[in-house]
């Protein structure tokens, strides 16, 4: 029809024949109609699931022209086994170069816009083919011109604009909530499978608790030993009764008085080295627990990252499948401590844990951050360094109250300065009257009024860290 339809108007040179073939050349584009079917009908998707079932197009087209591109397999799904782990029935896979494909989805946007294409293309065939056999050109100019401008926007529209591969619904980007579930759900589903790394965290601070009870079970408590005389013929310790009965020069010794609160230490003090050596090992352990979480998916976090993966998301749910460590190690850790050292730790059981579990989550939370800026054989012994660091600014030795100025500032931004005074005031508050609470502000800086700063301090740390664990995910080239 075209080609009778231009020849004729060509040759004849007559303007009916003209509009006649004008509209043939339209039916030029006939033969894109198949090809454009088939463009919207195909493509290298996957299967997906819709309501537990995998919706797939009744149309699986074969590829009878293309030529083996190479010898290697070439598997866009994987091979036919994979299809049962997917929940693909075997039907929808076919077989290219030796590899597989799903069939794939067509959304009811691909076939409206495919069957207006195809109706509009056969109307402008048949109106061109009548005109040009029939001889008759009574048909009006403009409704030609109409409908060739109305087919080739049709055809713009199919050919240009970039049709979805899926249905909008299927399409429609998922809830930041459900985004964190699915990296959550990956993240217990990995340690799941790597559950040997949970083992570990358990067993370190179990061997821990046994190590600090082997160490410390056998101490008498906290000896205060009443009775005995000392200078001044004053006892020792002195009751809060009895420190006032120090003669003035000694009381005024300092200036500022106090000096004979020296007088008020105990003949021994276990609870001191107990609780440096707790905050230590739980430093230690929440290092060494939390570094694995994002320093073992460095490499696969920046292939999800060029794929446009939320790094808040990614980030929130690895956090939340580390939680189950971070309250049971903890738990672990204090209930055997508690068991062996029944006679030193005679403070609230409760407290012992909110302690322990805090400062545990704290170090886990600057583990994650070492994890993200540090080369990941660097890592441990970055966190090593930290909590020794750390340890050294504690006020467990050197005492607060014998530090330079600059290192007593230094030790605000310490973790273990706050829970190492925490546990020790916790401890002693359980021992009741019989030690005044002048003894821990004399020999260790400590005050209890501290106490609620030692709980936000501590907070304060892990919530950091992980905000800015966060961020360097985000921003870190």
């Amino acid at each position: 029809a075209c080609a009778v339809a231009v020849a004729s108007g060509v040759l004849r040179n007559r303007e009916t024949d003209l509009i006649v073939a004008t509209a043939g050349l339209a039916g030029l584009a006939n033969p894109f109609a198949p090809l454009l079917l088939r463009r919207s009908l195909s493509g290298r998707t996957l299967a997906m699931r819709r309501k537990g079932k995998v919706g797939l197009s009744a149309m699986v087209h074969r590829d009878e022209e293309q030529p083996a591109a190479s010898s290697e397999r070439q598997t866009l799904l994987g091979d036919a086994s994979q299809a049962e782990e997917l929940d693909v029935p075997p039907a929808a896979i076919r077989t290219v170069d030796g590899g597989a494909m799903a069939a794939p989805l067509v959304s009811p946007p691909q076939l409206l816009q495919s069957s207006v294409a195809m109706g509009a293309n056969l109307w402008l065939t048949v109106l061109a083919g009548t005109l040009t056999f029939s001889g008759r050109s009574e048909l009006p100019l403009r409704v030609l011109i109409f409908n060739i401008l109305a087919f080739c926007l049709v055809i713009i529209l199919v050919r240009f604009r970039r049709m979805d591969t899926f249905s909008s619904a299927a399409r429609a980007a998922p809830s930041y909530a459900r985004l964190v579930l699915l990296y959550l759900t990956r993240s217990v589903r990995q340690q799941r499978s790597a559950w040997r790394g949970f083992v570990f965290d358990l067993v370190l601070v179990t061997i821990v608790a046994l190590a600090l009870g082997a160490s410390f079970g056998s101490s008498p408590g906290y000896e205060l030993s009443p009775g005995q005389k000392a200078v001044l013929n004053h006892e020792v310790p002195l009751t809060p009764s009895g420190h006032v009965k120090c003669p003035e020069a000694i009381t005024n010794y300092t200036g500022g008085g106090g000096y004979c609160d020296i007088l008020l230490a105990p003949k021994s003090d276990p609870i001191l080295l107990v609780s440096t050596m707790t905050v230590m090992s739980t430093a230690l352990a929440g290092v060494s627990s939390s570094i694995r979480v994002f320093g073992a998916e460095a490499s696969a976090w920046k292939l999800e990252r060029a794929s446009g993966a939320s790094a808040g998301a990614y980030t929130l749910g690895k956090m939340l499948a580390h939680v189950p460590t971070l309250v049971v190690a903890p738990l672990l850790f204090v209930g055997l401590q508690r068991a062996i050292l029944y006679k030193t730790l005679v403070g609230s059981v409760v407290d012992h844990y909110a302690v322990v579990a805090l400062l545990y989550a704290a170090f886990a939370g600057l583990g994650y951050l070492i994890s993200v800026v540090v080369r990941p054989d660097l890592a441990y012994l970055v966190g090593v360094l930290t909590t020794l660091v750390s340890l050294l600014l504690s006020g467990s030795g050197p005492m607060l109250p014998q530090m330079t100025p600059a290192m007593y500032a230094a030790s605000f931004a310490s973790p273990l300065r706050y829970a190492q005074e925490a546990f020790y005031l916790l401890q002693v508050r359980g021992l009741g009257d019989s030690v005044p609470p002048e003894t821990a502000v004399v020999l260790y800086g400590y005050e209890s009024s501290f106490l609620p700063l030692c709980w936000a301090a501590l907070a304060t740390v892990a919530f950091l860290s992980r905000v800015a664990t966060f961020l360097t995910i985000r921003l870190k080239p």
